[in-house]
């Protein structure tokens, strides 16, 4: 992982005991809860975790449980910009993995890895369904096709969040 640190602010605390409140501190809501919560963070980070155990009184374990279970649930940190590179064949065939070393160079970044600063993150992605434009990138729900190593600085000034 990274070193991207997250700390629970007080208006978290607050947005995370309001969602529990909204629920009457149900228990068996709990996948609601952590779903409506998730979306304020874009993960469910252990300070999190223990907020809403704490907020519902159960046990860590329940919410670590529920967290491992459902697949649309992540205790891991996202990117702010995901960017998935398709390695179906059309894409391979067409160079996808030079696509995929120019984005590891231009970002200074290993796939599945999150960036430093949030930002970006590399995924492998199974065919996108864009094989005619392979090959194919997607960042965010943005597609980018017809792709050669040149491209992938001016794709990424795009997302550039210092100017």
């Amino acid at each position: 992982m990274s070193g991207l640190k997250f700390t629970l602010k007080d208006d978290d605390i607050k947005n995370v005991r309001e969602i529990c409140v909204s629920f009457n501190h149900d228990s068996e809501k709990l996948l609601s809860i952590l779903s409506k919560v998730q979306k304020l963070f874009g993960f469910l980070p252990p300070e999190v975790q223990n907020l809403v155990a704490a907020e519902l009184k159960i046990q860590i374990s329940e919410v670590l449980d529920t967290i491992n279970f459902y697949s649309f649930l992540t205790a891991k940190a996202k990117a702010r910009h995901p960017i998935s590179i398709c390695t179906g064949n059309a894409c391979l065939a067409r160079g996808a993995d030079n696509i995929l070393e120019a984005f590891k160079n231009e970002l200074n970044l290993d796939v599945d890895k999150l960036s430093e600063d949030g930002e970006f993150s590399l995924i492998y992605s199974r065919c996108i369904g864009a094989c005619g434009l392979a090959p194919v990138v997607m960042i965010d729900e943005e597609m980018y096709g017809n792709l050669t190593d040149k491209d992938i600085p001016s794709i990424l000034r795009k997302y550039n969040t210092t100017d």
